[in-house]
């Protein structure tokens, strides 16, 4: 549910070593060798798992110029069906790490209070995304805009910010959020009725790009997640032109930090519910510029250890961005190990949150 690519981040794993805890049989082995069969990890130690350990490891999307892709393995110390929840309602925001600004979840008959963003936070990144909103009166923005979203952009400050007024300004604070609110709404709306495919396309410096091309490339080039999670992704991103996409557990808005600049991001959580475990996606619609789209796709397999049940969580993140498809070599291989790192600080935060609440309580 989170941006996990675009922050600056400084992330040394700590490795924590095996408490002990032993596992029971068949179950168990059962689960860990699902996961070995159809991901990056042939060697899995559920013992250093249930201790504290993640899995993360990124590996390449051939057919995808733009994506990026890592691949995570962890325990939950709660049951699965309260993990699937927890993934649809956590709230990262009160970890200041996650640099994220603003957030709004919410179900689909529950309003989304995009009219609460706010952008007179002192925060440079903040004050960033109000400059380059401005620079659209030039026809100058870097942001993820379609034509339309442009003109109706310049449209706007014409006639909502008076000539000359400066993005420090608190008028300039106030007539960004108004519009950004308005078009977040907008695409949100577009999304619940016709899917990916009534949104529009964009144009970059070098390309016209669509979201839904953007997540079929990434889906593509990885046959076997496809086919595991087929039903889902139908259900949920899949849809096809016409189509309405199922009703999500949760959608959500945020603001948050995306290397300098600040960003939003609107999403939604669907959850299936398999004969012995869970499937999750989350996915983001509309991501108003440093990257186009991300996915994420877990699988929860229950695991019971000393009596209690656990979750063992499989977790793919795929992501979209402009800047990937010019990195090569080294600077490809820290892309890689930044967004790695990323992950791992978010899981690391979602477990700690997950295992604090009491059993069976909401997360």
């Amino acid at each position: 549910m989170r941006p996990f690519l675009a922050k600056n981040l400084s992330v040394f794993a700590a490795l924590i070593l095996w408490a002990g805890a032993l596992p029971c049989a068949q179950a168990q082995e059962s689960a860990v060798q699902s996961v070995q069969s159809i991901s990056e990890f042939k060697k899995i130690d559920l013992g250093r798992l249930v201790a504290g350990d993640i899995l993360a490891e990124r590996y390449d999307l051939e057919d995808a110029e733009k994506g990026l892709a890592v691949q995570s393995c962890f325990v939950i110390k709660r049951p699965s069906a309260e993990v699937a929840r927890l993934i649809a309602t956590w709230d990262p925001s009160k970890h200041k790490e996650m640099s994220i600004y603003q957030l709004s979840i919410f179900s689909r008959d529950q309003p989304g209070q995009f009219e609460k963003l706010d952008f007179t936070s002192q925060e440079g990144p903040v004050q960033k995304f109000v400059e380059e909103t401005l620079r659209a009166r030039d026809g100058k923005t870097g942001l993820l805009m379609s034509e339309e979203d442009l003109k109706s952009l310049q449209d706007f400050l014409s006639k909502e910010l008076p000539a000359g007024q400066k993005a420090q300004s608190p008028e300039a604070r106030i007539a960004a959020a108004k519009f950004w609110s308005q078009l977040t709404k907008t695409r949100f709306d577009q999304f619940v009725v016709g899917g990916l495919e009534s949104l529009p396309t964009y144009k970059t410096k070098t390309a016209t790009m669509s979201i839904p091309g953007e997540i079929r490339e990434m889906i593509s080039s990885n046959p076997d997640l496809y086919k595991r999670f087929q039903n889902l992704l139908h259900a949920s991103v899949l849809v096809g032109k016409g189509g309405k996409p199922a009703t999500a557990e949760t959608y959500y808005w945020q603001l948050f930090k995306a290397d300098k600049l600040a960003a939003l991001a609107v999403g939604g959580v669907n959850i299936e519910k398999k004969s012995d475990r869970f499937q999750v996606i989350d996915y983001q619609f509309y991501v108003s510029h440093s990257y186009f789209t991300n996915i994420t796709l877990y699988e929860l397999w229950p695991v019971t250890v000393e009596g209690r049940e656990y979750t063992l969580v499989w977790r793919t993140d795929l992501v979209s961005a402009p800047l990937f498809a010019w990195l090569k070599g080294v600077q490809q291989m820290a892309a890689g190990m930044l967004m790695t790192s990323s992950i791992r600080e978010a899981i690391h935060f979602m477990k700690s949150d997950a295992e604090s609440t009491t059993p069976g309580g909401t997360p």
